[in-house]
């Protein structure tokens, strides 16, 4: 029974949107990735 609680709350620790995680990781190798071109440039 407790197991449940637990999924539920990792659940909640996810976010609201599924793909959120995803987006953000994304969105900072691009902002990674433009650092070093300006760096190198």
């Amino acid at each position: 029974m407790g197991q449940r609680g637990h999924d539920r709350e990792q659940r909640d620790q996810s976010g609201p949107v599924p793909g959120a995680e995803a987006l953000w990781e994304a969105l900072g190798e691009g902002t990674r990735a433009a650092r070093e071109g300006e760096g190198h440039g």
